[in-house]
């Protein structure tokens, strides 16, 4: 089976464009669409874990990898989950009406990618008939910023810094971008208070980690936060691991 690769952009309901690649098989007919909508670069599309898209697309679905809004080629400003819910929903009704499309959504990805399927499906799209989100945190502060009301310096603090990064990278600043992207690779616990570090202050101010670290209670910022999925009727496939960091909130 020949699988057709076009990149396609869609516009938000507040006009920002968001560009994916969207893989096809060659065969005329309607389809189920698999997507995926993530932060680090459609190209990659969770290949580290998952089938290349080409390989879903053999198995007759029409796989859509979309750039969220402010990262890999995509407009707007990215700040961490805000945009998500009405992204996502814009998104599924978007790729829903694709040329071939059968209407069907299913969506599929790991860590951000399967907070993306959360915030979506918390909106209750009438094409979205499946979720698979896999290694994340349902509860943003007992399951993923905090265990135990500790918090999880190491993996908030990485990630922290990978992302601010990309921001970096994405923006054209060379000098942060190599100071950030070396910091991830030697996370730096060794400043004054390593909770603090000063590489986050100086070159990351708009950080998500900032609010994280002060919000150290359960409050109203971590239950606006977190996807409510309180009206949710879907089938959905949780996938945790052992060893992952947010297994207790794929258990919860």
């Amino acid at each position: 089976m020949r699988i057709i690769k076009q990149t396609q952009s869609m516009l938000t309901r507040d006009g920002v464009r968001l560009d994916a690649d969207i893989y096809r098989p060659e065969e005329t007919g309607e389809f189920p669409v698999l997507l995926m909508r993530q932060p680090y670069g459609r190209a990659i599309a969770s290949t580290v874990v998952y089938a290349h898209p080409t390989w879903y697309a053999q198995q007759g679905y029409i796989v859509v990898i979309q750039d969220v809004r402010g990262r890999g080629t995509s407009e707007g400003e990215f700040k961490l989950f805000l945009k998500e819910i009405a992204d996502g929903e814009d998104s599924i009704n978007w790729v829903a009406n694709l040329p071939g499309s059968s209407g069907k959504v299913g969506m599929y990805g790991f860590s951000y990618q399967g907070m993306t399927q959360l915030y979506a499906a918390s909106t209750c799209p009438t094409a979205l008939k499946t979720i698979c989100p896999a290694m994340i945190g349902y509860d943003l502060y007992a399951d993923w910023a905090y265990e135990g009301g500790a918090f999880c310096l190491q993996a908030n603090l990485g990630w922290a810094i990978q992302l601010a990064a990309e921001t970096a990278r994405i923006k054209g600043d060379e000098t942060p971008y190599q100071a950030l992207y070396k910091a991830s690779r030697n996370i730096p616990l060794f400043d004054q208070i390593p909770a603090v570090p000063e590489i986050l202050k100086l070159l990351a101010p708009d950080s998500f980690y900032h609010d994280w670290i002060e919000e150290n209670q359960p409050s109203d910022y971590w239950k606006n936060l977190s996807p409510n999925l309180d009206n949710v009727d879907l089938p959905i496939l949780h996938i945790g691991g052992w060893f992952d960091t947010y297994l207790r909130g794929t258990l919860n």
